[in-house]
């Protein structure tokens, strides 16, 4: 039986090695868009030799991590960001720090003391190659404030 993926996106987990890497290579081979996730960077080489689009290392037994990287796989391409999107992610994420930075300011140059720590995502430590750039740039700018 002859498959067509074709303009479709396939998710192969465990995709570094064995029966997953195979997938990785039948799903591109029949014309689909793949994602290959595992635990193994260098197994995720040979994942994306064997025809895999995209590779994210994930630790499954992580929920928190499956669910920000399946956030990330379904965000919104590049080109359909409006311009009130985009604003509102540097609002929420860059402009919400800064604000909460400033107002703290005072306060600590006055008893001398105090730290500002603000918590971002390892989505602003690396260009982004899954569809979620503004809020990769927006994440980016909060590791530079």
């Amino acid at each position: 039986m002859q498959l067509d993926f074709t303009g479709k996106r396939a998710v192969v987990t465990g995709a570094a090695q064995g029966i997953g890497r195979s997938i990785v290579a039948a799903l591109a081979d029949a014309g689909a868009r793949v994602v290959a996730l595992d635990l193994d960077p260098q197994g995720l080489l040979e994942a994306k030799a064997a025809g895999a689009e995209h590779t994210m290392t994930l630790d499954l037994a992580d929920r928190s991590q499956v669910q920000a990287r399946f956030a990330e796989m379904v965000a919104q391409p590049l080109e359909n960001v409006s311009e009130h999107d985009w604003h509102q992610l540097f609002a929420a994420n860059v402009d919400a720090a800064f604000w909460c930075a400033q107002a703290a300011a005072p306060g600590m140059k006055a008893q001398r003391d105090g730290r500002i720590v603000t918590i971002a995502s390892g989505a602003g430590l690396r260009p982004s190659l899954t569809g979620i750039q503004a809020y990769s740039s927006a994440k980016h700018a909060l590791v530079g404030l």
